[in-house]
């Protein structure tokens, strides 16, 4: 079982900074999808793995279908990456694309990435990965096997 990464923990007790955003015609989401906006204003999925300048943050909810939002308004919502914001996750090395469950080799301060699996049974859900750049690891649970990151500035779409 997958679980989707989802904001955690918010600087002085305060709530995720979410907005709701136009999907683009043909993008499709599922929740925890990293985002990102386009020329035109609108939400796209990120490129697998998540590039420099390109993280607007993590969708809250899926479409229903391409470009379709479940949300009444139509928008879909999305807890923005800011720098103080953190976001919770499962992690995997970069040769199998499944959750890690042993997360000894994982320390406090590591850099990670962020990855769509191509292993059968995650098949497109997104996990942070050993190896890769653009998050820091703040908190690490053994019990759950979930790390919590922060977002490095280089990583954020600079239009949020």
């Amino acid at each position: 079982m997958i679980v989707r990464i989802q904001p955690a923990q918010f600087p002085k007790g305060e709530v995720a900074d979410v907005q709701n955003y136009v999907v683009e015609a043909a993008t499709v989401f599922l929740r925890g999808d990293p985002a990102d906006i386009d020329a035109s204003g609108e939400l796209v999925v990120t490129t697998s793995p998540v590039a420099a300048g390109e993280l607007a943050g993590f969708t809250l909810e899926g479409t229903t279908a391409a470009g379709t939002s479940a949300n009444p308004s139509g928008l879909l919502g999305v807890a923005k990456a800011k720098n103080s914001q953190i976001f919770a996750g499962q992690i995997t090395d970069a040769a199998g694309n499944i959750p890690l469950v042993d997360l000894s080799g994982v320390v406090i301060g590591q850099a990670v990435g962020c990855v769509k699996s191509t292993f059968a049974a995650t098949l497109n859900e997104w996990l942070f990965l050993v190896g890769g750049t653009g998050f820091t690891v703040t908190k690490i649970d053994d019990n759950l096997n979930l790390v919590w990151v922060q977002a490095i500035l280089a990583t954020l779409q600079p239009l949020v």
